[in-house]
């Protein structure tokens, strides 16, 4: 959270240091959320990636086996 604080401007860290306990465990609710959405998007790009490698090496060797064939 210290890093997300230290990112908004010196006016909404005083707003936020100034707001109630519970305005603040939103706001750090919602910073954990936004990260968790990143690191999801970091996955699916991985994922994605791994895929497109697999189907890749797949056509490679289907290509091999059907040199072997001839």
């Amino acid at each position: 959270m210290a890093d997300r604080f230290l990112d908004l401007s010196p006016e909404d860290r005083r707003a936020l240091l100034r707001a109630p306990e519970s305005d603040r465990l939103l706001a750090y609710s919602g910073w954990q959320l936004a990260e968790t959405i990143r690191q999801a998007k970091d996955i699916v790009h991985l994922l994605e990636t791994a895929e497109a490698a697999w189907k890749q090496a797949k056509k490679k060797e289907s290509k091999a086996d059907e040199k072997e064939v001839c």
